[in-house]
Order: structure tokens, then sequence, then C-alpha cells
């Protein structure tokens, strides 16, 4: 599947990984309570998911600055930078 030169990569990779955190924290839940190992391994699993597609996040936002805004440090952009680098 191709998709079109103009697709935007950063919203949606910003807005994808934002699932796994709450649904870590649930899995956790239901380990504690049920003791059952396999809800262990999930969290374990869909934390490393969470991360990883955070970091593709972090590139494509840096690549979408480059290229659309041409690396311009308003004080926005400084402020998403410092945040991104403390994830």
């Amino acid at each position: 599947m191709k998709f079109p030169s103009k697709f935007h990569w950063h919203p949606f990779s910003v807005h994808f990984p934002s699932v796994f955190y709450p649904f870590t924290v649930f899995m956790l839940i239901i380990f504690l309570i049920t003791k059952n190992e396999t809800y262990e391994k999930i969290t374990h699993y869909s934390l490393w998911a969470g991360t990883v597609t955070n970091l593709f996040a972090i590139v494509s936002g840096f690549v979408d600055w480059r290229k659309k805004y041409r690396s311009n440090l308003v004080p926005i952009f400084v402020q998403k930078i410092a945040l991104s680098l403390l994830t």
C-alpha cells in the first residue's frame, strides 16, 4: 500500500502510542488481582510497544519540524523538543 506523498506521519504516530500506557496499567491491575502470568507478560509487551512507538513519534516530529517548519525554533517547538527528550 502506497501512501500519498503529503501524508503526515507525526499526528498519527503521536496518538497511536497513547493507547498502550492506559492498557498497560489496566493489564497490571488485572494481573495483581488474578496473579495470572499471562497478564504480566501482556503488561511487559504493551509497555515496550508504547516505548517503541513513542520513538517513532519523536523521529517523525523531528522530520516534520525540519521539512514543514524549516527548523524554526519558536517557543512551542523548543517546549516540544524538550518534552520529547524526557520521554
